[in-house]
């Protein structure tokens, strides 16, 4: 009997590799995204931080050099807030395009996993359709047999 032989096996292959290439590149891409959020997180406890400290000082003694500091503070700490929305909006069209590229990899490989299964199927329907004509063969070989050794 011949074995199963998948001719396409090295496509399969190329494509598990390539499926495994677009995982790694959209963990890294869920990775920036991961630390944009963070950032823009931690600018937003720093500018509450301000604030408080701005509501602090209309009470206490009035310090214009230390007022205008924390608005300028504020100031650079809200660009960069917004800059982190602006990135962080970037990266999430990035994200979103590795998972589409992911999924597509994932479709043309089992795309070709279907294939394979197919083909084993086939095999395996041939080996049936073989073996039963090696079963009759060798049943009508024992009849004739027996029908000699009866004479």
């Amino acid at each position: 009997m011949k074995r199963f032989r998948f001719r396409l096996k090295r496509v399969l292959q190329l494509r598990e590799q390539v499926e495994k290439q677009k995982q790694q590149e959209l963990a890294v891409e869920m990775q920036k995204e991961l630390r944009l959020r963070q950032r823009r997180s931690w600018l937003a406890g720093q500018i509450e931080r301000y604030y408080q400290k701005l509501r602090d000082q209309k009470s206490g003694v009035f310090r214009p050099a230390t007022l205008q500091g924390l608005y300028n503070h504020l100031a650079s700490l809200e660009r960069q807030q917004s800059d982190a929305g602006s990135q962080l909006a970037d990266q999430q069209e990035q994200t979103a395009q590795k998972r589409d590229e992911l999924i597509a990899a994932s479709r043309q490989r089992r795309l070709l996993e279907l294939v394979r299964e197919r083909r084993i199927q086939e095999y395996q329907e041939e080996l049936k359709r073989e073996e039963a004509v090696l079963a009759d063969e060798m049943a009508g070989t024992r009849f004739l047999w027996r029908q000699r050794e009866g004479q």
